[in-house]
Formats: C-alpha cells, structure tokens, sequence
C-alpha cells in the first residue's frame, strides 16, 4: 500500500516538475605548450600535434610531468536552473586520439575567459582541481563528467585535463545538448484578494462601493432636519405664571384700608370712654 502511494506521488512529482532541455556552451577554447625559437612561436610549424585538431574542436594531451599538460581545454555553459544530466563531450572520428586516455574536469577560478583555438596555455584560464570530476567513457565513446557539484553561481565553468602524461584527446565541438539542465518552476501568481461582502452587494446592486478615502470636503455639519428638537425654554413658563400672580386690584386695597381704620378709630373710641368712666367720682 505505501509502495503503491509512494510511486504516485513520485509520479506526480515528475509530471508537475519543469522539463528538462540541453543547452550548448557560452565559451570553448583549449591552450597548448609552445616551442619558442629566438623568442619566435614555431609550435604550428614544428609540433605536428595538433594539426588535427578541428577548427571548433578541443584538444587536451599530457606533458612530461602530470602537472605539466602539454595541452588543455575550457568550457563554460550558463546553468538557469538545475544540472539535469552529466556534460558529454565526444571525441572527432578523423582525429589521433589514443586509446584508454582519461580526462577530468576542475572548476575554473573566474567562469570568465577569453575563447581562444589553440593559445599559449601560459594564456588559459586558472583552475583548481579540488573536488575534481573524472570523466567515464559510455558506449558511444563519449566522455562524461558528472558536473552537477561544479555548479557556481548558476555556471559550470571548468578546464578539461589529461589524467596522464600519455593522455591525448580530440574532442569535437561540444553538442549543442552536450548539457542538461532543467529550468526552475516559475512563481505562481498570487491570485487578487475576493471582494468584501459589503462591496460584492453593492456591486451587485449598481453602486459604487466606498473606497474607504473619505475627502474632508465630503464631512459636513448635520443638517437642521436631523438636528435634535431644541428643548423649549422655561422662560414663557414662568412669564405665565408671574402673570397670574398679579398684584391686587386698587378696589380692593381700598377696603381693606377703610375696615383698617374703622378698627383703629373703634379702638380709639373704647380707651378714650373706659378712661372717662374711670375719672368719675
């Protein structure tokens, strides 16, 4: 059962996974040792060793000590993505290559450098053969080197050397799918936030939603229809009831002044006879 799930999704992984394709190099060269007469180059002349060498192919041939290569070749290819499958190189049929010779690959210094057919190899790129890639020759006679821990900064740059000093190798051309590679998956789109619900209702409804950026202009005072009713002011109120406590009528005060006086004159009159009646004998 875990098999069965496991091949699935081993299966949908390498369906969803981005294709791979080949990609040819961005630069190609070889160097070779030189024979100096008086200061004069005379390796074209006097080295027969490297007149069958193609015109667009690579050569790469042992010296007299395993350090000293009489010849070395360079290849760069630009890498956007992963390394899918080992670089392959294949000899040239028309050419002198000797039997059983070994290559490696070593990762160049500067990924950068000069293509040149044939140059001075005091001229050829640097390299450091740390973490070096030995190549293995498959059925087709190609030469294959498993490139993918030489991948720096999306390029594989690196010089081809002999294994021995007896090494000699014409390589034609590199194919124009001499390396695999597999492009990396693009991002997805981040898909648009769905609408609010308020503003899916108003769409729906033929108005415009708020945008949420309110102009100051658009803030105005409330009008007097929506205005709270004032609350009446007290002061009729009390004006209605000042006015009905009213002072009283002149007719009135009258009579109170005449019975007033009345009582005061029948006062009067009562002392003035009690005292009278007194003074008798």
């Amino acid at each position: 059962m875990f098999g069965v799930a496991a091949l699935l999704l081993a299966s949908a992984a390498a369906a969803l996974a981005p294709p791979a394709h080949a990609v040819k190099p961005t630069a190609q060269g070889w160097w070779r040792t030189s024979i100096n007469v008086l200061g004069i180059d005379l390796t074209a002349l006097i080295d027969p060793s490297t007149v069958d060498v193609p015109a667009d192919g690579l050569l790469v041939m042992g010296g007299q000590a395993a350090n000293q290569p009489q010849a070395i070749a360079a290849v760069a290819y630009t890498v956007d993505g992963d390394v899918a499958g080992p670089l392959r190189l294949l000899p040239h049929a028309a050419t002198a290559t000797v039997p059983g010779s070994g290559a490696m690959a070593c990762p160049l210094d500067n990924p950068t450098f000069k293509a040149v057919q044939g140059g001075l190899i005091a001229d050829a790129p640097k390299y450091d053969c740390l973490g070096a890639v030995t190549a293995t020759v498959d059925a087709t006679d190609a030469y294959v080197f498993d490139v993918t821990t030489l991948v720096r900064d999306n390029v594989v740059a690196v010089a081809i050397l002999p294994t021995s000093t007896t090494s000699r190798i014409v390589f034609a051309a590199p194919a124009d799918d001499s390396l695999p590679v597999r492009l990396l998956a693009p991002e997805p789109v981040a898909a648009a936030p769905a609408p609010a619900p308020a503003a899916a209702d108003a769409a729906a409804a033929g108005v415009a939603p708020i945008t949420g950026q309110v102009e100051a202009a658009t803030i105005a005072a409330p009008s007097n229809q929506n205005a709270p009713a004032a609350v009446a002011s007290p002061a009729p109120a009390l004006a209605t009831v000042a006015a009905s406590a009213s002072p009283p009528s002149r007719g009135s005060a009258g009579r109170a002044f005449a019975l007033l006086a009345l009582a005061l004159v029948a006062g009067l009159a009562w002392t003035l006879t009690g005292r009278r009646a007194a003074s008798r004998p």
